[in-house]
C-alpha cells in the first residue's frame, strides 16, 4: 500500500500536503489536506480521489476499497484535529 508525498505548500490562510499512490497499489490516486482561514473561520479540507488498479477491484470496491478510505480519511482528521489542539493548547 506504497504512498509518497506529493507536495507540501504554506500560504498565508492556507496549509496542507498531498500524497499519490505509488506504482503496484491497488489503487490509483491522490489525497490533500488543507488547513486554510477565511473571515475568521478555520477550515480543514480532506479531498480524496481514487480509482481501481483494474475491473476487478473496480467491482470489489464498494465491499473494501470505500470502507478502507472512510476509515483512512477518519484517522487522518483525528490526528490532525490532535495536533490542532496540541500546538492551539486546547482541550
Amino acid at each position: 500500500m506504497g504512498v509518497r508525498v506529493k507536495g507540501i505548500f504554506k500560504q498565508d490562510d492556507l496549509t496542507g500536503f498531498s500524497y499519490e499512490t505509488l506504482k503496484g497499489h491497488i489503487e490509483k490516486g491522490v489525497s490533500s489536506f488543507q488547513v486554510s482561514k477565511t473571515n475568521g473561520s478555520i477550515n480543514f479540507t480532506v479531498h480524496t480521489y481514487s480509482k481501481a488498479y483494474n475491473i476487478l477491484l473496480d467491482l470489489l470496491s464498494p465491499l473494501f476499497s470505500s470502507p478502507y478510505k472512510d476509515y483512512c480519511n477518519s484517522k487522518a482528521l483525528q490526528r490532525m484535529t490532535q495536533l490542532f489542539k496540541k500546538e492551539n493548547h486546547t482541550a
